[in-house]
């Protein structure tokens, strides 16, 4: 396989609106807020990790950013969202409620109400 991002050749090969995306740069997912019995739903948007939030997949300079030009896996240190509260710091709380009814939101015991979590993650190789 090769590279989504360099097309394996470690240059831009590909250019347009990302179609992940469709160029908008961000991706919007539909989540329900609360328990089951709410009917409320909300879409959140998230930057697009397939076109950095650009929109379009001929980024600045020409070269890949996911491997930077050598097509090879690097191991980055860096900050993702968090996975478990969806990037926004908080959680509902299963068991304590406002008086209207609502769950009260409790900062994300996975990031701690920092929205991203510091680790490492790795570029696979796709040659």
């Amino acid at each position: 396989m090769k590279c989504p991002d360099c097309d394996g050749a470690g240059d831009r090969t590909l250019s347009g609106p990302c179609p992940d995306c469709a160029g908008r740069g961000w991706n919007e997912y539909t989540s329900r807020e609360g328990f089951e019995t709410s009917a409320q739903y909300v879409t959140r948007a998230v930057r697009c990790g397939n076109c950095y939030g650009e929109g379009y997949l001929n980024r600045p300079l020409g070269y890949c950013r996911t491997c930077n030009r050598t097509g090879q896996v690097r191991r980055v240190e860096g900050i993702v969202p968090c996975e478990v509260c969806d990037g926004w710091g908080f959680v509902h709380s299963g068991t304590e409620f406002y008086p209207s009814g609502q769950p009260k939101r409790i900062t994300c015991p996975n990031c701690q109400g920092q929205k991203r979590i510091p680790g490492f993650y790795y570029v696979p190789d796709y040659s």
